[in-house]
């Protein structure tokens, strides 16, 4: 007798034959998640395997109403759902290193014109995932129940919990044993929902950690109710009350001199698009960036090489508040949203004539941050966006026409993800090198040929040469997910890069260094600020920065502040906003 598939599936059967493929589907999707999240983490297999009731149980509570529904079409717009869950947090893993938060869903108008970066990470690990539905629909297409079992559902409900009760003691028992906190204790912390509400509570902890965390142990699936728990369960701290803020730990960063010295120099920063350091080395024979190494290597230049970028939830965005006004980014959240308006402290408030030249208008909320920065003039195309070689003609000609002392700050866009610009146009061809490291160094080649004719510029002019700062740095890191065949290829060929691990170069051209001086202990972007002031002359400005002045090597030796401290302080002061009482904004 020959098994009939479909006779048994239109038996009363089907409900069970639907629910075993929706949970054995939805457990498979978070599973997989986990193996491409984590997979380069140390012990990982361990974890998932410690982790699997936890992920089994989200899939139960959805496969569960199975029962209770006579057509199972629904059951595939859940399918559907989840993948556009995971696709997004995964999309946002691969280019940030974290998962979504609701501050970050609340910004997606900033990818307008950016959607095209997200192609850049499309690879089987994205279309699995609706493969797998659509295998899935092919599967339960036209299966109907003949009834409604509400009993099984409870059943299953009950199951789920008994489960996730039942694995979260276990573990804390055995952890107890060992001499860790009490079960009580523990257990607070344990399960999905009771695990959000009580780390959102815990001032110390970092968003960004926690979420990492609670996908590694639960599941992706509940992480999207979890996140809308941590968010509702969070203190209301977006205002902190500047009668609530502790001064004796800012008060060592200010100084009681409120008047606004005059600078002595000239001013150029250029901030660089997802510019790393080792795109500066010869690579395969080939140097990607002979204008800065060219500046790199004159007698007036200090580069540090291993700069680490800080930013958080605002990449571009986050760049510039670190180096505009030496503060740090808040961690849940991101403060050209919710706080643009605040007051800031800035090396450019010294100057009365300055400028920032944005080739892509309409991004990062620029018509606030660029007043609260103290920037006297918003320079932007009036239609479309410029490419790179028209920011730096927009930039020569500013500084040529403008009175002095200025500040002017560029903004270059080639260099952003997918590297579009460098896939179509190389300057050079590497054989067997991996696409996306090809892309990426050309977009690097188009960028520095531009910046070359800036410091070209410079230093042939008279009325520039001796009284010009020019500062390059990356905004941020671009390569912060694992690139298995980038890092395959970079060890194969003794190239200095390994994903995950890269950093920003910091580039400072002034007359008044002398020799070519090079950084290469880890320093942070945080450090830009406060060596800017030295050089300016503004050391008086009464905001000193949390960083440390890279000219004095007993200064970034010896910090008077810890990251994560100045990550702290950041937040109360830019919660506060504790500039108010010293700065007018209407000035």
């Amino acid at each position: 007798m020959v098994f009939n598939v479909q006779s048994y599936i239109k038996c009363n059967n089907a409900q069970w034959y639907v629910f075993i493929l929706l949970l054995s589907v939805i457990f498979v999707k978070s599973v997989l998640l986990n193996l491409m999240c984590y997979s380069a983490e140390p012990g990982y297999i361990k974890t998932l395997i410690f982790s699997l009731p936890q992920k089994l149980v989200p899939a139960l509570l959805v496969a569960g109403f199975v029962f209770v529904a006579k057509h199972q079409w629904w059951t595939i717009i859940a399918n559907v759902l989840v993948d556009i869950w995971i696709i997004a947090n995964l999309f946002y893993f691969k280019a940030n290193g974290i998962f979504l938060s609701y501050e970050i869903m609340t910004m997606a108008g900033n990818l307008d014109g950016y959607w095209g970066s997200l192609l850049n990470y499309i690879g089987w690990d994205i279309v699995v995932y609706p493969i797998i539905t659509i295998i899935y629909s092919i599967l339960i297409w036209g299966v109907e129940s003949k009834k409604r079992n509400y009993w099984y559902t409870c059943m299953i409900v009950f199951a789920a919990l008994v489960l996730t009760f039942g694995d979260q003691v276990i573990h804390k028992v055995h952890k107890t044993d060992q001499g860790q906190s009490s079960i009580k204790t523990q257990l607070r912390y344990c399960l999905p929902f009771a695990h959000a509400i009580s780390y959102a509570q815990e001032e110390w902890v970092d968003y960004n950690w926690w979420s990492k965390q609670y996908i590694r142990k639960f599941s992706i699936i509940s992480y999207f109710p979890s996140f809308l728990i941590y968010k509702c369960a969070s203190p209301k701290q977006n205002v902190i009350h500047i009668e609530n803020v502790d001064d004796s730990k800012i008060t060592p960063f200010v100084s009681d001199k409120l008047e606004i010295p005059n600078p002595k120099f000239n001013l150029i920063f250029i901030l660089v698009e997802s510019l790393e350091s080792w795109a500066s080395d010869t690579i395969n024979g080939l140097d990607f960036m002979p204008n800065l190494n060219r500046i790199i290597h004159d007698n007036h230049t200090l580069y540090c090489r291993n700069l680490k970028s800080q930013t958080v939830h605002g990449n571009s965005a986050d760049g510039q508040l670190i180096v505009i006004t030496g503060l740090l980014p808040i961690t849940d959240g991101v403060v050209c949203k919710s706080f643009a308006d605040n007051a800031y402290p800035s090396y450019v408030q010294c100057y009365k004539t300055s400028s920032l030249i944005n080739p892509y208008p309409g991004t990062w909320n620029k018509s606030k941050t660029t007043r609260s920065y103290h920037f006297g003039e918003l320079i932007e195309p009036r239609n479309g966006r410029w490419n790179d070689e028209e920011l730096s003609e927009e930039i020569i000609h500013y500084i040529d026409t403008t009175q002095q002392p200025f500040c002017t700050m560029g903004l270059t866009i080639t260099s952003h993800a997918p590297f579009s610009y460098g896939a179509t146009n190389p300057k050079y061809i590497v054989d067997g090198m991996p696409a996306k490291m090809s892309a990426y160094l050309n977009c690097i080649a188009y960028v520095d040929s531009c910046i070359g004719a800036i410091y070209s510029h410079i230093r042939e002019s008279e009325h520039l040469a001796t009284n010009t700062i020019l500062v390059i740095t990356g905004d941020h890191t671009v390569f912060r997910s694992k690139e298995k065949e980038m890092d395959e290829y970079a060890k194969d060929m003794h190239i200095n890069f390994q994903s995950t691990k890269t950093h920003v170069p910091l580039i400072i051209w002034s007359p008044l260094i002398s020799g070519s001086q090079q950084i290469n202990e880890t320093c942070y972007q945080m450090d830009i600020y406060p060596t800017i002031m030295s050089l300016i002359g503004c050391e008086d400005y009464y905001w000193k920065g949390l960083g440390a002045n890279l000219l004095e090597k007993e200064a970034y030796s010896n910090r008077l502040v810890g990251e994560q401290e100045a990550y702290e302080l950041s937040n109360v002061i830019i919660k506060s906003n504790y500039f108010r009482k010293i700065i007018s904004r209407d000035e």
